[in-house]
């Protein structure tokens, strides 16, 4: 004898079918394909090849990135390529190599060197200290060390298609 209501009996109970997926009870049934991925790929081609130019906030928002990242990799990709893989070869930071690129965006001139960045109270505007990194001496260190070698860019490609295994690849 079987009671009532306690599962023994036939087909699932209706807290179970609620949580399975609309259709799931069906003996064929398989979850649709799921093209969003490929949506977010053709919008991404479509907005680079109608707008060059793009916004960092139009492309984050296509890439579901941040926009802080969009614009560390526009830093990263102001620095020259021989000193960026210094840079990363050091273990320089990546305050340091924002401040770096920085320094290049602004046309690299070693007398024009980004400002200290102040922090501010939000209240009043009163300078509260200054934002100091312990990597930016040394990559001043790498730089003046790479323009002393004369300016050196990076490694060239031995004419093999695709990366090898120490390649960095870099923002936009």
């Amino acid at each position: 004898m079987t009671i009532r209501g306690s599962g023994s009996g036939k087909g699932a109970s209706t807290d179970e079918r609620k949580r399975l997926p609309q259709g799931s009870h069906l003996r064929n049934w398989r979850p649709g394909d799921d093209d969003a991925d490929e949506l977010a790929q053709q919008r991404l081609r479509d907005a680079l090849r109608d707008d060059p130019d793009i916004s960092d906030r139009r492309l984050a928002k296509l890439l579901d990135m941040p926009r802080t990242t969009i614009w560390q990799m526009r830093l990263y990709a102001a620095i020259p390529d021989g000193l960026f893989d210094r840079l990363i070869a050091a273990g320089v930071g990546t305050k340091a190599l924002i401040w770096m690129g920085r320094h290049f965006r602004n046309g690299g001139d070693q007398s024009e060197l980004p400002p200290i960045e102040w922090e501010c109270c939000p209240n009043c505007g009163h300078k509260l200290r200054a934002r100091s990194v312990k990597g930016i001496p040394q990559a001043i260190d790498i730089l003046n060390q790479w323009i002393d070698d004369g300016q050196p860019d990076a490694p060239q490609d031995t004419g093999e298609e695709g990366m090898g295994e120490d390649t960095v690849v870099r923002g936009l």
